[in-house]
C-alpha cells in the first residue's frame, strides 16, 4: 500500500493521484519464456486459479489487517460502494475494447509469441472469469 504515484497539475499547481501505477506484475515478468510455456501447459484448474485468484493483492482486509486480499475478495465482496460503481462503469468497456487490446499485444514486436499467448490468454481469461462474473452478480443484485 505504499506504492503510490501522483500527477501534478503545473496550471493548478495540485497533485492528484495517478490512476494507474506500477501494475507490471499483473502478466509475471519475472518469468522466462519458458516458464510461461509450461505454464500455459498446466491443467486448466490449475491455470485458471494462476491466471484469476492465485495471487495475492497489496490490499489487506478490514477485518483482519494482517492478511492481505485476493482479487476474489475485492472484487467478489463487493461490499465496498466505490468497487461496484467502478465494476459497472468499467467492465463494459473493457470488453468493448478487449480486441484492441489483444491487437496491441499482438503488435509488440519486442514480445516473445509465448509471452504474446500469456498475456492473451491472461486477459481473456479474467475478463471472463473476474470481471464479467462481478458484473453479473451487481446487475442480479439490482444495480445500475
Amino acid at each position: 500500500m505504499g506504492n503510490w504515484g501522483y500527477l501534478f497539475d503545473k496550471a493548478t499547481e495540485k497533485f492528484s493521484l495517478a490512476p494507474v501505477y506500477d501494475c507490471a506484475g499483473a502478466f509475471n515478468p519475472q518469468y522466462s519464456d519458458e516458464e510461461l510455456a509450461d505454464v500455459l501447459k498446466e491443467d486448466p484448474k490449475t491455470l485458471s486459479y494462476r491466471l484469476s485468484f492465485g495471487y495475492q493483492t497489496s490490499a489487506f482486509r478490514d477485518d483482519n489487517p494482517n492478511v492481505k486480499m485476493t482479487l476474489e475478495h475485492v472484487l467478489f465482496g463487493l461490499g465496498n460502494p466505490d468497487c461496484a460503481k467502478a465494476v459497472l462503469d468499467l467492465v463494459p468497456k473493457i470488453g468493448a475494447a478487449l480486441p484492441d487490446f489483444i491487437a496491441l499485444v499482438n503488435s509488440v514486436e519486442t514480445l516473445s509469441d509465448v509471452r504474446k499467448e500469456y498475456i492473451r490468454t491472461t486477459l481473456q481469461y479474467r475478463y471472463e472469469n473476474i470481471l464479467v462474473p462481478a458484473y453479473q452478480k451487481l446487475i442480479d443484485q439490482g444495480a445500475q
